[in-house]
């Protein structure tokens, strides 16, 4: 099983969901860049009402980041998630998503994509 979630980490970073920038009237983006280790994620979001409608991402970092961060805005996208549920999403949540167990020292790379949707959405 560990090499089938490995290589979904491989896929999503080398082939990302949700890839690029929205465009266009009431889209709401940000970036955050994680310092310790150089990787920055961009986020752009579309809301119908407080559901997020739309979400793309662009940035640069470890296959981790990118791969969370895919994950993350296909789960958000594909359940149209109302802006409250975003704070019901934990770092367990995103490992489970990834097939990783916990570790410490990637914990800000696993991390970036949401803390960025929620920077872009002022929930923090």
């Amino acid at each position: 099983m560990d090499d089938l979630y490995h290589q979904t980490i491989l896929d999503h970073n080398k082939y990302p969901k949700n890839w690029g920038k929205l465009k266009g009237s009431g889209v709401l983006s940000s970036a955050e860049t994680n310092s310790s280790c150089g990787d920055k994620i961009e986020v752009s979001i579309k809301l119908l009402g407080q559901i997020i409608d739309d979400i793309k991402f662009t940035g640069e970092g470890c296959a981790i980041s990118i791969a969370a961060t895919s994950m993350l805005t296909q789960h958000i996208k594909d359940e149209k998630l109302n802006i409250k549920n975003l704070d019901e999403i934990s770092i367990q949540d995103i490992e489970k998503m990834l097939g990783i167990g916990p570790n410490p020292a990637r914990e800000k790379c696993l991390t970036i994509g949401l803390h960025t949707i929620k920077q872009t959405l002022k929930l923090t």
